[in-house]
């Protein structure tokens, strides 16, 4: 997985453990029996069943659709792989249908698929010479389908009457740059750990931070060597170069220093991505107190890592900051201003979701706009924004009643003549 498709270490760890529940599955369950082709057809539908719905037998709590299937998918592709190269049964079968015997629902997917291809895939070109582009969909004989992406609740989001008096309870001026990067930036808390200290630039006094987001293993990356001078390349590259470290999201999953990359909407060449402040003043407060964290913390710190966020204790002082201790961080000023982790968006994904909550319901920002802003490859992941506030709702019908009285006084007139005679 990790070298014929680039996928993660987090990728990589979910999977194991997928394959590992389905073999427990078939141990306990089916007590490791061997089984014919067609006595197979039902053994992943059990396991799906078990891992959506429990099972007393193996001690498994009920978990999502959306995480049953997922080890359906893990456990499907790892009996695929010894299909293919070890010549075993497979236990889910691939299956290939083309374009034309398609149904309509499916035919509507596959032509979604391609058209949103071209906004993440940097090789989306050559789409045409593969079976995708031929019309020929495989897919595995047992597919559960997921539910449909449902609109935000409510409490997805982190309470917007508290950001501001989260802010103000943050205690040191690294904690507060990274707050107001996840609430008034939209970054996943993972995305935080890949910034270099060359990613922040201020421009001009008076103007918003510029922040550059770019992939941490593929981004374009341009540094001088003191021996052998200037270089461009990936950022893969100048980590191993000149600190002899590996991108955090290649780090084992339970390394200290790991950090995901779950991806984004590239919007630049070189894997590179624009960064939009929700609110133009947060973004100008951010380059004042960059100004200061760059000259009283991050400049003493010894060169042995370009990453942005360190440790300001003086026992840890200058290393990469990991995500633990920014997520403690964060509980303690929730805490400070009276909330607690239990609450509802009370996270520091909760800030991503206050991010995009506040500029559907509050700022009106249209769907394909915030679908830029906020990284998305697909439209489908920001549409769930779009569940209007009943707060924005109320707020609106105040200035139209407001406007009544305004613009067509005669008509209010009217209407309490007619109340009153009732």
């Amino acid at each position: 997985m990790m070298v014929s498709d680039s996928r993660s270490q987090h990728h990589l760890y979910r999977a194991i453990q997928g394959v590992g529940r389905f073999y427990d599955f078939y141990n306990i369950i089916y007590k490791g029996k061997s089984l014919a082709a067609n006595e197979m057809r039902g053994l992943m539908r059990q396991f799906f069943e078990a891992r959506e719905y429990g099972n007393e037998k193996l001690g498994w709590a009920p978990v999502s659709k959306k995480a049953a299937i997922d080890d359906v998918r893990y456990a499907s592709a790892f009996s695929k792989f010894c299909h293919d190269n070890l010549g075993t049964l497979s236990i889910n079968p691939y299956e290939q249908k083309l374009l034309q015997d398609l149904n309509i629902s499916e035919h509507t997917n596959y032509y979604a698929e391609i058209k949103n291809r071209s906004k993440w895939d940097m090789l989306h070109h050559l789409t045409p010479e593969t079976q995708l582009g031929q019309g020929i969909i495989g897919n595995y004989s047992f597919s559960p389908k997921p539910k449909l992406l449902k609109q935000a609740q409510h409490n997805d989001y982190f309470p917007p009457e508290k950001v501001l008096p989260l802010l103000a309870n943050t205690k040191n001026i690294r904690d507060f740059l990274a707050f107001l990067i996840l609430f008034f930036g939209g970054l996943r808390e993972s995305e935080l750990f890949h910034l270099f200290a060359t990613d922040v630039t201020t421009p001009i006094e008076d103007e918003p931070a510029l922040i550059h987001l770019t992939h941490p293993e593929l981004g374009i990356y341009t540094w001088d060597s003191p021996f052998t001078g200037a270089h461009k390349g990936m950022r893969a590259e100048f980590l191993w170069g000149r600190y002899q470290l590996t991108p955090r999201n290649r780090l084992a999953i339970k390394d200290p220093m790991h950090a995901g990359w779950k991806g984004m909407m590239y919007t630049h060449k070189g894997y590179g991505a624009d960064f939009y402040w929700l609110v133009p003043q947060m973004g100008i407060l951010f380059a004042k107190l960059h100004r200061k964290y760059m000259h009283e913390l991050r400049s003493n710190a010894t060169d042995a890592h370009p990453y942005y966020f360190i440790n300001v204790k003086d026992s840890d002082f200058g290393r990469p900051l990991t995500m633990s201790n920014l997520t403690k961080s964060f509980y303690r000023a929730a805490a400070r201003v009276g909330l607690r982790a239990s609450d509802p968006g009370v996270n520091p994904h909760g800030a991503r979701h206050f991010y995009g909550h506040f500029a559907a319901s509050f700022l009106n920002i249209p769907e394909h706009t915030l679908q830029l802003m906020m990284r998305h490859a697909s439209v489908q992941s920001t549409r769930i924004y779009y569940s209007i506030d009943e707060r924005v709702v109320r707020d609106a019908i105040k200035r139209g009643q407001q406007k009544l009285y305004e613009e067509i006084p005669e008509f209010v007139a009217s209407m309490n003549r007619m109340i009153e005679r009732l």
